[in-house]
């Protein structure tokens, strides 16, 4: 449902139980409804090029979800809820309004792709490090001053590009 101008997603939506790729972008949706959680079969969601400000913390619901991308929102902050996304592998949030992550982020021991480009991000969180899986890190063009000492744990990484920020040393 792409390029429709939906300014509403109806509740009614949740009753969608086999639905696997829901695709939302370039529309003019402000928030999710609450019953995006109950879809648990659902694999790819994307909403880029919308007006988020938030996500529900029903989106923990979303236990299947493997990609989720978020990119050209209003967004500025995540639901701790995110974290219990265990089957997640790639996190797009570029040029957002983010200036951190939650703690929980650390929890999604799947994610392997997470990108926030163009954001505000300050810092990270300590429990960045408990990203196991993270193979390849993209946070370019934001206000990073420093990465938490768990960072040099991230045994997976093989690409990270953190250009463009206020690094003034790696841990």
């Amino acid at each position: 449902v792409t390029r429709a101008a939906l300014e509403a997603l109806p509740e009614s939506c949740g009753g969608l139980d086999a639905l696997e790729y829901l695709d939302l972008s370039y529309n003019l949706l402000a928030s999710l409804p609450d019953s995006i959680g109950a879809l648990s079969e659902l694999k790819v969601l994307e909403a880029r090029g919308n007006r988020l400000q938030t996500l529900p913390e029903s989106i923990a619901g979303l236990a299947s979800l493997e990609r989720l991308e978020l990119a050209s929102n209003d967004l500025s902050a995540l639901p701790e809820s995110i974290g219990d996304l265990a089957a997640l592998a790639t996190l797009v949030l570029d040029m957002n309004e983010l200036t951190s992550f939650p703690d929980s982020l650390g929890d999604l021991a799947s994610l392997e792709t997470p990108s926030a480009i163009e954001n505000g991000l300050v810092e990270l969180p300590g429990s960045f490090g408990g990203l196991a899986s993270l193979e390849t890190l993209d946070l370019k063009y934001n206000a990073l001053e420093r990465l938490p000492p768990s960072f040099a744990e991230l045994a997976s990484l093989r690409y990270l590009d953190l250009s463009a920020n206020d690094l003034a040393a790696l841990p």
